[in-house]
């Protein structure tokens, strides 16, 4: 898989209320791509990116991560949970709700987007190594937040919140990067510009990109790649400009 970021065969994942969130689900995502996820709320987006982390772990299926060319691959839906720390760092998560620490400024929040190279003791009492630190303010710096960089978390706007998150992902030199509805809470405006820094950072470092996104035309400015779900199946896998009228209708249309 060596151009091959991730393989992914026969996911399935069925929820303890009954609940089918994914249905043998098979898909390949090459290296360097951006790619929006499409679908109806419950449709299995969020499950899905989930499980690639395993956050989720899924019932069925295999997840090869490989990330880089001359890395090991991880099979990430049956990995042991005392071993996914070393795939976790490589993939960096953006979530809707922010998922910061409020009492915390930005700059320890993004801090802790390294943990895996220092450990939670020097989290816990906040020394971390210099190289770390400068690390850290230049992550604060592409996602155009230095000048609020000792403010607290909780004194931040939503947009800025986000762009903190996206700063703390980039800290861990991510191979791979999953946003999961990361603009869902945001005004149309604020989700514009945080979708512009997103796609710059990648871009700049190619690293592999999966968001959920509920707007078509934000979709359409992000990526030229898209998967869509519908009732926990894939049901669309292919390059932006073949999603014709037809093709959304068929994907948001309530019936099954």
């Amino acid at each position: 898989m060596s151009d091959k970021i991730l393989e992914i065969s026969g996911l399935s994942k069925t929820y303890p209320d009954g609940t089918e969130a994914l249905k043998n689900v098979s898909l390949n995502v090459k290296r360097g791509e951006r790619v929006v996820i499409l679908g109806l709320s419950g449709a299995g987006k969020s499950t899905f990116l989930r499980c690639i982390n395993r956050l989720v772990k899924p019932d069925t299926g295999t997840i090869k991560f490989k990330p880089d060319n001359d890395s090991k691959t991880y099979e990430m839906a049956n990995l042991a949970d005392y071993r996914l720390s070393e795939p976790r760092s490589r993939i960096g998560m953006i979530f809707q709700q922010f998922n910061l620490v409020d009492r915390l400024t930005v700059i320890k929040n993004v801090l802790t987007g390294g943990l895996s190279r220092y450990g939670t003791l020097s989290s816990l009492f906040h020394i971390f190594p210099p190289s770390e630190v400068a690390r850290a303010k230049s992550c604060i710096e592409r996602v155009e937040l230095t000048e609020r960089m000792y403010v607290r978390a909780a004194d931040l706007s939503g947009g800025q919140k986000q762009r903190v998150g996206i700063a703390r992902a980039l800290m861990q030199s991510p191979s791979l990067m999953l946003a999961d509805e990361p603009v869902a809470s945001l005004d149309p405006a604020t989700s514009k510009i945080i979708l512009d820094v997103l796609a710059r950072v990648t871009e700049e470092d190619n690293i592999t990109t999966l968001i959920n996104l509920h707007s078509i035309e934000f979709a359409r400015g992000f990526a030229n790649l898209v998967i869509a779900f519908k009732n926990g199946e894939l049901v669309f896998d292919g390059a932006m400009s073949e999603l014709d009228d037809g093709r959304l209708d068929a994907i948001y249309s309530s019936k099954r």
